[in-house]
């Protein structure tokens, strides 16, 4: 509803240069006045931002985490002001372009309150985290956002970063509900910053690696604040009747390191 790409700025990440990502905007969603701005390294490294909201939401909050993938982002906040203040908030949106024959295109996929503020945002295409309060979401009716989405140039003969003990467990969000979270457990080497993962998730019958059912790709990003790090990946799933086996392959990068090789590791639900 009055969601804001303020979540933009969230996800947003760079710093004011094209060696980073950034995101600004200024615009009106139903209710709310929104303007933000980000910055951040072309891993977001040093995530700084602001979001400012006026009319049905009225408060300023800075930004605690950022995520993105292309032309989308989402953005998480701690609320400064107002009685909500402390809270969480966060938002997710689409940068399509400039306005079109003066008519805004881009789009607020969800936004909305949390317990608490955000710490690792969801990627793009994921659901809210756990205890959103949705505020509603749309196509804005006045303004533009624009996200510079920085790659980061690494230096010839660069190191790869390694990964190592990898656990992979599932632990259900409450009991004898059908959701579950995959969590996946490793020690990540490579340069203090952030660290970047890709992971190509798998699901076939209990105790089997084959037939496939489902294969999808997803990402994250988690800072890194030394050399060797254990790293928590996370991700929500929807378990299915009689059980499935979930294996994953894993592949991480550090600030300044290339992308490691793939490491594999599988749990079976209950």
């Amino acid at each position: 509803m009055w969601t804001l790409a303020l979540a933009l700025a969230g996800a947003a990440l760079a710093a004011q240069s094209p060696a980073g990502d950034t995101a600004e905007g200024e615009g009106h969603v139903l209710e709310t006045d929104f303007s933000f701005n980000s910055s951040a390294g072309p891993n977001g490294e040093d995530l700084t931002g602001t979001l400012i909201t006026s009319g049905y939401l009225d408060f300023r909050a800075s930004l605690t985490c950022g995520s993105s993938s292309g032309n989308a982002v989402v953005g998480g906040y701690r609320i400064e002001t107002g009685p909500k203040a402390g809270r969480g908030f966060v938002s997710a949106a689409v940068d399509n372009g400039p306005p079109v024959n003066g008519k805004p295109v881009d789009v607020t996929v969800y936004s909305g309150y949390l317990p608490r503020p955000p710490h690792n945002c969801p990627s793009p295409g994921e659901p809210p985290p756990p205890g959103f309060s949705s505020t509603g979401g749309g196509r804005f009716t006045r303004g533009d956002f624009t996200f510079h989405n920085a790659s980061e140039h690494l230096a010839t003969g660069a190191p790869a970063a390694r990964v190592s003990h990898v656990r992979t467990v599932l632990r259900p969000h409450n009991i004898g509900a059908s959701e579950v979270t995959l969590v996946i457990s490793a020690k990540v080497c490579g340069r203090p910053g952030m660290a970047l993962f890709r992971v190509t998730q798998k699901s076939s019958p209990m105790g089997h690696n084959r037939p496939v059912d489902v294969l999808t790709k997803w990402h994250d990003e988690l800072p890194q604040a030394k050399p060797c790090q254990i790293q928590r990946v996370k991700r929500p799933l929807t378990d299915f009747p009689g059980g499935r086996r979930y294996t994953i392959a894993l592949r991480a990068r550090t600030t300044a390191t290339r992308w490691s090789k793939p490491v594999t590791d599988h749990a079976d639900s209950r």
